[in-house]
């Protein structure tokens, strides 16, 4: 059960490490410029819908059914799907500016 329980949380870092990076690497360019600005846009929106279907899947099937967790407080649900919620946003608004 604690291996699961790990294993789910590590796969929502990895994610939300994912998305950072991308929000980084969209933010600042550097030197590959804003040519790629569509496709990272695509890949923003992509990995924000991925962490958002890992989210609800982890929050309110894994954790409570599944591996018999008691839940987690409203507040860390909202914090969570607020970031996967900004991530799909912030993708969507990079796609649309281009």
């Amino acid at each position: 059960m604690i291996m699961g329980t790990m294993s789910g949380v590590l796969i929502y870092f990895l994610l939300s490490f994912w998305n950072l990076r991308m929000i980084g690497d969209m933010s600042f360019p550097g030197m590959l410029g804003f040519s790629t600005g569509e496709h990272s846009g695509r890949q923003m929106l992509l990995a924000g819908v991925l962490q958002l279907i890992w989210t609800v899947l982890s929050l309110y099937w894994l954790l409570p059914n599944v591996f018999d967790f008691g839940g987690l407080g409203l507040r860390s649900q909202v914090i969570a799907l607020g970031a996967a919620g900004c991530s799909v946003a912030y993708g969507v608004l990079k796609i649309v500016q281009i």
